[in-house]
């Protein structure tokens, strides 16, 4: 088992290269990519994953200073987060975003050599893929990136 980055063009499964993979697939879960062959992803490539720059940064929208740093962020006429430039305004790398992390609830699923492990806890990514890797996992997903925890699974 492992990771792969997928795309759905037309209902199916395919890589970034176009290539169908349909008739390998068995399984498929959508999510921020936090643990790749046993290497916890920076916070540069977690921006790139990110649709809600919330999920990596603690701007609250209640407050004036994450009220204005949202709208600075979010200011394209689409709405939507633009990692790249996010990355150009801030002017950042890792670890000087000029704001503090977020810590949330996550599900997240470990892909180990002999086993799958599901995992909800509280943390930043790269507290949770350090936790899923130190279990013997070389790639791990966070599947809700954020809010809305919730894991259920059930083996008979």
């Amino acid at each position: 088992m492992h990771v792969r980055v997928l795309a759905f063009r037309d209902g199916r499964p395919v890589t970034p290269a176009g290539e169908d993979v349909s008739a390998h697939l068995r399984w498929c879960v959508s999510g921020m990519y936090i643990l790749e062959v046993g290497r916890v992803r920076g916070v540069d490539q977690l921006i790139e994953d990110a649709y809600d720059i919330r999920h990596i940064l603690a701007l609250d929208p209640l407050r004036s200073d994450g009220r204005a740093a949202l709208d600075r962020i979010y200011k394209s006429e689409s709405g939507v987060f633009d990692a790249g430039q996010f990355k150009a305004q801030c002017g950042c790398k890792s670890g000087a975003m000029g704001a503090a992390r977020s810590r949330y609830f996550h599900s997240c699923i470990g892909i180990a050599p002999d086993r799958v492990i599901l995992l909800m806890a509280e943390g930043t990514p790269e507290q949770l893929a350090r936790r899923l890797r130190r279990r013997g996992c070389s790639d791990a997903v966070i599947l809700d990136q954020g809010g809305s925890a919730g894991l259920w699974a059930s083996w008979l």
